[in-house]
Formats: C-alpha cells, sequence, structure tokens
C-alpha cells in the first residue's frame, strides 16, 4: 500500500467523521461517496471503511483515552483537531497499527487538513496514548469512575452514552422477564453485539427467486450462506450487494434477518376467521424493505397493498424498493399516515404500522446513532407512535390484524406504546407474535408467547420490537 494511498485512506475518514459531527450526516451515506471522489479501491478502501465505523462504534472509549493522555477534557480541544486524535487512537488500540504510523500519519492528516499550528498538539497526545496498549487504557479510564457506577463504567467500557447503556438495561430485564431463554444474556453481552460490524445480509423476495439461486450470482472468491433465522435470508462476504442482478432487478435487497422477521410476522400470521384476504397497508413504508417482503408474499396469494410514506425522499426508496412487485404494490401514498381515517381510505385485513422511532436497535449498522440521538427524543417520539398505531387498529377489519414494529429496544417505544393504546381501546387486543414469528420463521429461537423483542445478542439481529392487534 502506497504511502498516498495509506493517507487517503485516512483522509476518507476524517472527512467522514467531520461531516458527522459537524453535520448530523449519516456515515453509511457520506462513506461510499467519499470512496468513489477520492478513488480509493480494494485494501485501502476496507481500511477506510473499518477505520471511520469502528471509529464511530468506539468514539466514548476514544475520547475517554485522548482525555486522560492530554489532561484536558475532550469539550476544550479544536474539533478538527479532536477528530484527528480520534482515528489516531483508533487505529493504535484496535487495528494493530505501528506507533510509528499512528503519529506520521496523523501528523500528514492534520498538516492536510490545514491544522499545521495544532500538529505539536498532536505528535505529543499521541506519543503518550502509543505508550500503553489498549487494556492498560481501559482499565485507566473506568478506574477513575467509582465502582458503584455500573452504568458508567460500562458506558466507557463499552462505548455508549449512559442512557442509552441504562435502557437498553431496562429492555434486557423486560424482555427476559417475558422470555426465559433470555435470562443467561448479559447486558455486556448486548453492548458489546452493538460493537461488531453486521453481516451484509439480503433479503429474497419469496416467489420472486430463492437463495439458491442468488448463490449462482456471487462471485467465485465471494461466501454466501443462509441465514441464522429467516428462511429468505441470505449472508454474504466479499461481495457489493448492488453488483449482483437480483438486487439490481429488485427481486432481492439488502435487508437485515431481524427486520425480514417482523416483515414475515406481519404476513404469515395464521387469522383463521377473517375470510378472504384483499387489501394489505404498510402505513409508514420507507425505505421499502419490509414493504417489500410483504408484497412478496401478498402476490402469491393474490393480495394488493397499498405503501404509504409521508417523505417524498424515503417514498421513492420504496418505489425503487418494489420495482419487481408493482403488480401487487397497488399504490404508493405521501401522506402522514395519520391523516388516514376508514370512511376515505376503507378498511384492511393487514396494516404493517413500523413507526418512526429512535433507531436504538440498529446501532450496530449506523454506529453514530449512538452520539446524536438525545434522550429526550423518546418522549417526543412516543407520542407520534401511539397515535399511528391507534389509526392502525381503526384501519383494520373486525378479525384483521395489525403488526407494530419498531427498530428499538426501549420500552417506551414498544411495550408502554401498546399498553397505552390496548387500554384506551377494549375493542382491540393482543395476538401471539412469538407463535406468528413462528409460523414465519421456525427456527427463530423465541421462546415466549406475546409480543417478541429481538436483541442482538443472541440473536445476531437489528433490535426488532413486533407486537400484533387486533380487532374484535
Amino acid at each position: 500500500m502506497s504511502n498516498d494511498i495509506d493517507v487517503t485512506s485516512r483522509i476518507v475518514a476524517f472527512c467522514v467523521l467531520e461531516r458527522v459531527r459537524r453535520d448530523g450526516s449519516f456515515a453509511n451515506l457520506l462513506l461510499p461517496a467519499e470512496l468513489r471522489t477520492r478513488q480509493v479501491h480494494s485494501r485501502d478502501a476496507a481500511f477506510a471503511t473499518e477505520l471511520t465505523y469502528g471509529c464511530l462504534r468506539w468514539l466514548g472509549l476514544c475520547d475517554s483515552v485522548i482525555s486522560a493522555a492530554a489532561k484536558r477534557p475532550c469539550s476544550k480541544i479544536d474539533p478538527a483537531v479532536l477528530d484527528v486524535l480520534r482515528l489516531g487512537v483508533y487505529q493504535w488500540l484496535f487495528m494493530a497499527v505501528p506507533a510509528y504510523a499512528v503519529v506520521s500519519s496523523s501528523m500528514t492528516v492534520a498538516r492536510r487538513e490545514k491544522l499545521t499550528r495544532q500538529s505539536g498538539f498532536v505528535n505529543a497526545v499521541l506519543r503518550v496514548v502509543t505508550a500503553r496498549r489498549r487494556q492498560e487504557w481501559e482499565a485507566l479510564v473506568v478506574s477513575r469512575i467509582p465502582k458503584e457506577d455500573r452504568y458508567g463504567r460500562l458506558a466507557v467500557r463499552y462505548s455508549h452514552p449512559r442512557w442509552i447503556v441504562e435502557r437498553l438495561d431496562r429492555s434486557l430485564q423486560a424482555a427476559a422477564a417475558a422470555d426465559p431463554s433470555l435470562a443467561k444474556i448479559t447486558l455486556e453481552q448486548v453492548l458489546s453485539a452493538d460493537n461488531q460490524a453486521p453481516a451484509v445480509t439480503l433479503a429474497v423476495r419469496p416467489g420472486l427467486m430463492t437463495p439458491k439461486e442468488i448463490l449462482s450470482q456471487i462471485p467465485y472468491r465471494a461466501k454466501g450462506e443462509s441465514g441464522l433465522w429467516s428462511p429468505f435470508a441470505l449472508r454474504l462476504k466479499g461481495v457489493d450487494p448492488g453488483s449482483l442482478p437480483a438486487v439490481h432487478t429488485g427481486v432481492a435487497g439488502v435487508e437485515d434477518e431481524g427486520s425480514q422477521l417482523t416483515a414475515l410476522t406481519a404476513a404469515m400470521a395464521p387469522l383463521p376467521g377473517l375470510g378472504t384476504e384483499k387489501r394489505w397497508l404498510d402505513l409508514c413504508a420507507g425505505p421499502g424493505g419490509k414493504t417489500a417482503m410483504l408484497a412478496a408474499v401478498a402476490r402469491q396469494r393474490n393480495i394488493v397493498v397499498q405503501a404509504n410514506e409521508p417523505v417524498p425522499r424515503r417514498a421513492q426508496l420504496v418505489r425503487d424498493a418494489v420495482r419487481a412487485l408493482t403488480d401487487t404494490v397497488s399504490t404508493i401514498t405521501e401522506r402522514d399516515g395519520r391523516d388516514y381515517n376508514p370512511s376515505r381510505d376503507g378498511l384492511f385485513d393487514r396494516v404493517l404500522v413500523d413507526v418512526p422511532c429512535s433507531g436504538l436497535g440498529a446501532l450496530r449498522r449506523r454506529p453514530e446513532a449512538r452520539w446524536t440521538k438525545r434522550e429526550s427524543d423518546i418522549a417526543d417520539l412516543a407520542s407520534v407512535q401511539k397515535e399511528l398505531l391507534t389509526v392502525a387498529t381503526l384501519l383494520v377489519r373486525p378479525g384483521g390484524l395489525v403488526a407494530y414494529v419498531t427498530c428499538s429496544p426501549v420500552l417506551e417505544e414498544t411495550r408502554a406504546i401498546v399498553d397505552a393504546v390496548l387500554a384506551a381501546d377494549p375493542s382491540v387486543r393482543r395476538l401471539d407474535a412469538a407463535a406468528a414469528m413462528k409460523v414465519a420463521a421456525p427456527k427463530v429461537p423465541v421462546a415466549s408467547t406475546g409480543d417478541v423483542q429481538l436483541l442482538s445478542a443472541p440473536h445476531d439481529t437489528d433490535m426488532m420490537f413486533v407486537s400484533l392487534l387486533t380487532r374484535n
């Protein structure tokens, strides 16, 4: 790897970190564009990818180390200089980059980004950092937090904001109370799983193609294997999913297994008393992965699906996701889901309401979210979630099904919302989501009855929640 390309890969990571910090942008959208613009490929692109996502995951620990080494809080360090230091510290703690390369490359990045006057400070801090290994630094920064502050110590050790650690612990305890098979899962395991890069997973739309057929499309050196739980999942290594013909044509799409399981549960839950089904609705459809899975199942049963997504950019993503299923997805509207009403829009046999949420269940996939979300966001979202679920229960036929889904394990966004809607309307009752999920995916290890909370450990999925409701 030449020095020029090596430095360029670090510049790419720096630019992404800066945009995330400054603008609140999404790393998964910024990084591919930066790699293309700067023509970074192969091993160098892999290095930049690991450096970017890894640094965002471990930002909290890196900042604690920087603060200790610099003997000042990170808030007193110039933000751009802090980003340079974060990248250098991550390389030393997690990527086995030699000390001399950490220091020299960081100095080069600082000079390239017109931070020359601060390069001496960068040099001094990184020389202190590279004098100790990761285990020593972890022990040092954690030891500065009182032993009785368990959440504070875990927050630093596993690089999560303290409030998220506390919320995850409450969610884990509630999940274990409902599902005894989760009783042995520790908070440390869940936090650790959040810091692991997730598998690249395809959802193969049933009836359009099989996972086995897609395996024939992957390059010789790439690897593909069946998903852990979803019968339509395929986990890939060593291949860009967008290069596969099946993804290009829309018969498959990138989608986490947890997301697949919730859509399949909504589509395949038995409703023996309902009779012939004709219309399904995805009330909050963007970006469209669940819509496509729902539509693929509906297509096999001659059912039409209507989708709704109020944000135009996301509505376009829905149209793209269902491009191979336009004969089934009858309409894609762009309205606030709360504006739907039975008198104008009619009743549906099944309604999927994948509400806007904090996204704390997908921290593996979007590591920057742990630093950009605020605890106050939860309360703001909860009122919208409750309103959307209430509307969904009014849009379903008696005996039909409402699937309430969130990509969050937070109790205020999951069970509390469902309980509030049930308390307000005695004609609505819970169905057994766990039993329905096992119909859709018999291998999934869900031992509970009632609502389902998937966890990054042990399920190795995003932490999706699903509750099924019906109207008497």
